[in-house]
């Protein structure tokens, strides 16, 4: 979408403020929420959309956000709990209702702006600051944990790849398995890059280059076996086909004798 938003000063004073992905996490939702009422098609389905209204999911806002599923719904969670926003859940899709929309996105506010913008407590400053450091310290408990599995992720993903070139320069091995699987040694660098693939994917994590070595051998072996069984239920199925055929090739009508001329 086009535009703008509006953006009031005391934001500041926000406790969202305080936290860089916390912040970006409701501007974000603040950005995607619709100006004016509007029907939208979200995966084939209408949905008829209010003026500060957002429709999404948890794997979208993890894209945006570029995070975990846990931390996305605990930042929606924070928010809706605070009176932020209300969320609307389905199987499908999250509607998101943005609180307060028109009390400071609209160009009457920005005119005669509200004598309490949405940032600006309704408690005394000692009970607000008591309240932004409750929340702060939930944040940086949030933001940690996040830090962790990003942390986390990242070395499951480099120590697959250092065992990924190791295994490739491992000729001995290579060697051994492309007698015990009976395969061209391109065909198991082929298993092996998609090994690795799917190991990063499941966030699978290796001690060593033995570990990486067993598991993409027991790995191998079940998809060369797989590859094989395939095959001979084709062959099987061909062989079928063929006598199938062989049997309506000599099936014998109906007819007399003397539809074969002279005795035999």
């Amino acid at each position: 979408m086009g535009g703008f938003v509006f953006l009031f000063r005391d934001i500041e004073n926000h406790w969202v403020w305080k936290d860089g992905r916390m912040a970006h996490r409701w501007m974000d939702l603040i950005i995607q929420a619709q100006w004016e009422n509007k029907t939208v098609y979200f995966d084939g389905v209408r949905v008829d959309l209010k003026r500060g209204q957002l429709i999404t999911t948890t794997r979208l806002l993890m894209g945006r956000w570029r995070t975990n599923p846990r931390i996305v719904l605990k930042s929606l969670e924070i928010f809706e709990n605070d009176k932020m926003i209300r969320c609307k859940k389905t199987t499908e899709m999250t509607i998101i209702t943005i609180c307060n929309y028109d009390a400071y996105q609209s160009i009457l506010a920005e005119k005669n702006p509200p004598v309490h913008s949405p940032y600006t407590s309704s408690e005394n400053d000692d009970g607000a600051e008591r309240k932004g450091k409750r929340k702060g310290k939930c944040i940086k408990k949030d933001n940690k944990e996040e830090d962790k599995n990003i942390i986390s992720q990242q070395s499951v993903r480099e120590g697959n790849l250092k065992f990924f070139e190791e295994m490739k320069n491992a000729e001995i091995s290579l060697d051994e398995m492309t007698m015990r699987f009976s395969c061209s040694k391109q065909e198991l660098l082929e298993m092996l890059d998609a090994f690795v693939k799917e190991v990063n994917i499941k966030e699978t994590r290796h001690t060593s280059f033995s570990d990486f070595r067993k598991h993409f051998f027991d790995w191998a072996r079940i998809q060369f076996n797989k590859q094989k069984e395939n095959e001979q239920r084709r062959t099987k199925g061909s062989g079928q086909q063929d006598k199938f055929a062989a049997r309506r090739g000599t099936d014998v009508g109906d007819k007399k004798a003397s539809d074969y001329g002279s005795s035999f």
